[in-house]
C-alpha cells in the first residue's frame, strides 16, 4: 500500500485512460485524501515495522520507500532504464523485508543474497510485459517507457526479445535447481516446481509474443506473470535450502 497510494497519486494523468476504475479518477478518492493516505502510512510503516520487528525490518521498510519515492516522486527520471532499475531494486528489498523477519525467529531459513539478487534481476528483465497494455496511457501522460520509446514498428521485436528471455531465464531457473537439488532434504519438490516455473515461463513468453489485443496482455501479466513470480519465490526458498 505504501507502494500504490503514491503511485495512484502521482500518475493520475495516465491513470485516467489506462486505469480509470481506480479511486481518484473515478471519484471515490480526492487527490487530497490520497495525499493524506499517503503521509499516514509512510509514518506508520515503518514504525510498525519497528514494533513487531525490529529495527532492521524497520530499516527495510524505510528503504522501501526511499526507492518509492526516488523513483516517483524526486527527481523520477522518465527513462525506460530507470524503471527496470527500480524494479530490481524494490524486488530485492521486498524479498529481504520478510526475509529479515523470518531469520528473527529461525537462523537457519536465511534467504541467501544471490538468489534474492537472482530473482530481482529476472524481474527487472521482464518488466515490460506490463507496459504492453498501458503503452496508450503512458504516451498521453509523456511516460516513456520502452514501447513509447521504442515505437509501435518496434514492439514485435521487442515482444520476441522478451519472450526469448523468460525462454532463457525460466531455463536457467530448473538447470540451478537441478545442480542444488542434490545437496537439499527437499530434492523432490526442487525439481518439481522447477518444471512448473520453467513450463509457466514457457506459456508467458509464448503468450507475450502471440498476443493479439490488449486484454490479452493484461491477462497475460495478471494471470500468468504474476503466479509465475510467486512460484519463483517459492522455487528460490527451495534452492536456499
Amino acid at each position: 500500500y505504501s507502494f500504490d497510494i503514491v503511485n495512484q497519486t502521482t500518475g493520475v494523468a495516465e491513470d485516467t485512460i489506462n486505469k480509470p476504475y481506480r479511486p481518484i479518477v473515478s471519484g471515490l478518492m480526492t487527490l487530497q485524501g490520497a495525499q493524506q493516505r499517503w503521509a499516514l502510512i509512510w509514518v506508520l510503516s515503518p514504525l510498525l515495522a519497528f514494533w513487531l520487528s525490529g529495527v532492521h525490518a524497520a530499516l527495510w521498510a524505510f528503504l522501501w520507500q526511499v526507492g518509492v519515492g526516488f523513483c516517483y516522486v524526486w527527481p523520477r527520471f522518465n527513462s525506460p532504464v530507470m524503471r527496470n532499475v527500480f524494479i530490481f531494486v524494490a524486488t530485492f528489498i521486498l524479498l529481504s523485508f520478510p526475509n529479515t523477519i523470518l531469520v528473527e525467529q529461525y537462523k537457519d531459513r536465511n534467504l541467501h543474497s544471490v538468489l534474492r539478487f537472482a530473482l530481482a534481476a529476472w524481474s527487472a528483465a521482464v518488466i515490460q510485459i506490463q507496459e504492453f497494455h498501458d503503452v496508450k496511457g503512458d504516451r498521453v501522460s509523456g511516460k516513456r517507457t520502452l514501447p513509447v520509446v521504442l515505437g509501435q514498428e518496434k514492439i514485435r521485436v521487442m515482444r520476441h526479445v522478451t519472450a526469448w528471455v523468460f525462454f532463457i531465464t525460466n531455463a536457467g531457473f530448473l538447470w540451478w535447481g537441478l545442480k542444488l537439488a542434490p545437496s537439499s532434504v527437499y530434492q523432490h519438490s526442487i525439481h518439481a516446481v522447477g518444471v512448473m516455473q520453467f513450463i509457466t515461463g514457457i506459456v508467458v513468453g509464448l503468450r507475450v509474443v502471440r498476443s493479439s489485443s490488449v486484454e490479452v496482455d493484461k491477462f497475460t501479466y495478471h494471470c500468468w506473470l504474476m503466479p509465475l513470480f510467486w512460484l519463483l519465490i517459492v522455487y528460490i526458498g527451495r534452492l536456499s535450502t
